[in-house]
């Protein structure tokens, strides 16, 4: 199976990489292994950018800046 392009740029992302090896294992969505296989095969294009707004929003909360 080709792995997108997408799904190999999200895995340069600490924050995608957190989302994908540690929330989505634990909440049973990805197994652990071939994490990027299963990322590449059940999140389409659409999810994987929403996950990335999504931690974007987290990162950029006021409440989760360093003073």
């Amino acid at each position: 199976m080709k792995i997108r392009p997408i799904v190999k740029a999200a895995f340069k992302v600490d924050e995608l990489v957190h989302q994908f090896m540690c929330i989505d294992v634990d909440d049973g969505l990805l197994s652990f292994k071939n994490n990027e296989a299963d990322v590449n095969e059940k999140y389409s294009d659409e999810y994987i950018i929403g996950e990335a707004e999504n931690r974007l929003d987290i990162a950029m909360d006021e409440y989760n800046q360093e003073e």
